[in-house]
C-alpha cells in the first residue's frame, strides 16, 4: 500500500483524533473512579475486549477498528472491568460486544496524563508502561533499528501504542499491536525526544 492507503485503511481517522483531542483538552488531566456496575443484565457492565465494547453504543466516541482513545479505554475498564486475552481472544476484526466469563478483578481506579516532556515520560516509564498516541503513517515498512522516519513538521496522531521503556541513549521502546512479525518482534525503537509525536498525549494507570 502507499502511505496514503495505509493511513486510510489501518490508522485512526483524523476527524476522530480531532474529537478526542478536543475532549482531552476540556477534561481533567487526572481521572479516577470507584468502578462498579449499575445493572447486571447489560452486556456493557461486564468485562470485554476493548475494541468491541468501547464504542458509541456504550457511550464512547471511540469507533473500534476505526479509531479509539486511551482515556476512553481507561474509563471503560475502570467502570466495567477487563478480562483476559484467553477469555476474549483478539481477532483483529470489529465485532459486537460479546461478554464471556466474569470480571477477573482488574479495574483501574485512577490514571493521569503525563506532561509532554521527555523527562516526564522517562520518569513515568520508571514505574510502569505508558499508553501513548503517535503518528504511525510511515511505520508500515519498519523492520528494525532506531526509527526517526516520521515527518516531524507535520505530525498526524493516528495510532495508540504502549511505551514500555527507554534505553541509555534515550530511544523509546514501544510495543505495537500488529503482531510479532512486524518490526522487532512486534516492537519499535523511536529516537529520543518527540519522535512521531510520542510526547503528545500519554496516559498512565496510577492505581
Amino acid at each position: 500500500m502507499t502511505e496514503e492507503e495505509f493511513v486510510e485503511k489501518v490508522l485512526m481517522k483524523s476527524h476522530l483524533v480531532d474529537l478526542h483531542i478536543q475532549q482531552a483538552a476540556s477534561s481533567n488531566s487526572t481521572s479516577s473512579t470507584t468502578g462498579g456496575s449499575s445493572s447486571s443484565n447489560s452486556t456493557s457492565n461486564n468485562t470485554a475486549q476493548l475494541v468491541d465494547c468501547v464504542n458509541q453504543a456504550n457511550g464512547y466516541s471511540s469507533n473500534g477498528c476505526n479509531g479509539g482513545w486511551p482515556a476512553s479505554c481507561l474509563d471503560y475498564a475502570s467502570k466495567f472491568g477487563i478480562t483476559t486475552l484467553q477469555n476474549y481472544p483478539y481477532v483483529a476484526v470489529q465485532k459486537s460486544c460479546n461478554v464471556t466469563g466474569t470480571n477477573n478483578g482488574f479495574k483501574p481506579k485512577s490514571w493521569q496524563q503525563i506532561p509532554n516532556t521527555s523527562k516526564d515520560l522517562q520518569n513515568a516509564l520508571n514505574n510502569s508502561p505508558v499508553s501513548v498516541v503517535v503518528d504511525a503513517s510511515t511505520w508500515s515498512n519498519y523492520r528494525s533499528g532506531v526509527y526517526n522516519g516520521c515527518n516531524q513538521t507535520n505530525i498526524r496522531l493516528n495510532h495508540a501504542v504502549l511505551a514500555i521503556g527507554y534505553d541509555q541513549l534515550g530511544n523509546w521502546i514501544v510495543k505495537n499491536s500488529w503482531g510479532t512479525g512486524w518490526g522487532e518482534q512486534g516492537y519499535i525503537r523511536l529516537s529520543p525526544n518527540n519522535t512521531c509525536g510520542i510526547l503528545s498525549y500519554n496516559y498512565q494507570i496510577t492505581a
